[in-house]
């Protein structure tokens, strides 16, 4: 069994006649009171089931949260079919499996999940000869035809990883770049070569994309050998290609954009220091009202335009993707940013065209989004409210039903949360519940300020909304 104590996890696996029980209970809250140096205590069936309360689904829902500190656990005869944490990156096995158990168990540890290249299963007890088989059965099944063998032996693995890293270096040649030097031992010196390197990537949009996705396949053979000593001649080269590969994605994830006129070198410093497993953040939910536009005027003539350009390019369409998600009269602002993006990773558009459309965009889409701050309302209630008056017509220029409008789509963001309830859409209960919910948010605001009818059509406006966004 398993519990969490203040200092981290603390895994108990009791192989016992009652373990299986123990272990369909669940899981304790954080506890403190276990002392390694009492044994016999632990041994206890009766007091290890008082301390322990039988809250297994939120157990699970701790796992599956990457922010918690639940790392590790300890299971038997659970969470393999059906259970989805696509964090999980490291499957454990000491007892036998074979066939579908097997297929579902390895299966845990391979979901797609962002920053995780692939699962590690780790076999203690020689599952590896039932795999083969179990991956016969489940083609056969599937497809009426067998399979190749599904594990390649570590040498295949190697020559595969020596090819692949020699893709590396011809991508990098192409632009100009040597790993060596971004790898040498001066911590300066290899700041700059990286800066240098982002930069030459940074003029090759599509170049730089081979790039990282050679990276990606090299790290993924990288790590699958293990520590077998045959990869250590690889450990500079993959540390340094990695290295760029993450000094670009931190350049694209980041959110203050004139560090990257002015300070690239602490952006650079702060990648080499970072856990190499961390995702690189993202630019995502970025408020744009705390961009400097003026500042953009400054790319062309800063030391590094290209990367510049690359971080530019990268916030305002990740800002436009969200923005349009909740808004469609902003899709057209989207296809532009994107489609300049595209025609400048052509070479169709040279970096100053790509820079007034961007600051173009940025404009606009600052513009949209302190109309919401200065509304008092988030960026998706803003959206509602447009679609409102709108339906209004002339009646929506009144202050009183501006002003009521805001008041019930306040009201309506307090109550709708309890309303919805797991998957609400699906059910007549769920429907129900919602449509009252913004009934009653839309009659608080605007009662005596519209007709029936316009409350009608109002409350069918904006639980199409709801409904169609799932909240």
């Amino acid at each position: 069994h398993l519990w969490q104590r203040d200092d981290g996890v603390v895994a108990y696996a009791k192989k016992v006649a009652e373990e299986k029980a123990l272990l369909s209970s669940g899981v304790s809250e954080p506890f403190t009171g276990f002392d390694a140096a009492e044994p016999a205590r632990a041994q206890d069936i009766a007091w290890v089931k008082a301390v322990l309360p039988t809250d297994v689904d939120a157990l699970a829902e701790r796992f599956k949260d990457e922010a918690s500190p639940l790392r590790l656990v300890f299971v038997c005869s659970m969470w393999i079919t059906g259970f989805d944490a696509k964090s999980c990156g490291v499957v454990y096995l000491d007892k036998p499996m074979a066939n579908h158990t097997l297929m579902q168990t390895i299966a845990r540890a391979n979901r797609v999940y962002p920053g995780k290249e692939f699962g590690l299963v780790v076999d203690y007890v020689g599952v590896l000869r039932n795999l083969q088989r179990a991956f016969e059965a489940y083609e056969k099944e599937r497809t009426g035809k067998s399979i190749d063998r599904p594990v390649a032996d570590k040498a295949v693995v190697l020559a595969t990883l020596e090819k692949e890293v020699r893709a590396v270096d011809e991508s990098c040649a192409r632009v100009g770049v040597s790993l060596d030097a971004v790898w040498v031992v001066d911590r300066v010196a290899r700041v700059k070569a990286i800066e240098d390197a982002v930069e030459r990537f940074a003029r090759d949009p599509k170049e730089r994309e081979v790039f990282r996705g050679l990276v990606s396949r090299v790290d993924r053979l990288y790590r699958a050998l293990g520590e077998d000593a045959r990869r250590d001649v690889f450990d500079d080269r993959h540390a340094a290609m990695t290295t760029l590969s993450r000094a670009m994605a931190a350049v694209e994830g980041t959110r203050d954009f004139t560090a990257i006129l002015d300070a690239l070198d602490r952006v650079v410093d702060g990648v080499i220091d970072a856990d190499a497993d961390r995702p690189v953040a993202t630019v995502e939910g970025f408020d744009l009202t705390e961009l400097d536009l003026a500042a953009i005027a400054a790319v062309e003539s800063s030391k590094r335009p290209a990367t510049a350009a690359m971080a530019l390019g990268s916030l305002i369409r990740a800002v436009a993707r969200a923005e349009a998600t909740t808004n469609p009269t902003l899709l057209g602002l989207q296809k532009r940013v994107e489609d300049a993006l595209a025609d400048y990773a052509e070479g169709a558009r040279a970096l100053p065209g790509l820079l007034s459309e961007l600051k173009s965009a940025a404009e606009a889409l600052k513009a949209h989004q302190a109309r919401a701050a200065r509304e008092g309302l988030t960026r998706v209630q803003l959206t509602d409210y447009d679609a409102a008056l709108a339906t209004l017509g002339a009646k929506g220029d009144d202050a009183g039903v501006r002003e009521g409008m805001k008041t019930a789509l306040r009201a309506l963001a307090e109550s709708l949360p309890s309303a919805m309830g797991l998957d609400w859409r699906a059910t007549d209960q769920g429907r129900s519940r919602v449509q009252v919910a913004v009934r009653d948010a839309l009659a608080s605001g605007l009662k005596g300020r519209v007709t029936d009818g316009e409350m009608e059509r109002l409350r069918e406006l904006q639980f199409q909304r709801v409904y169609e966004r799932g909240g």
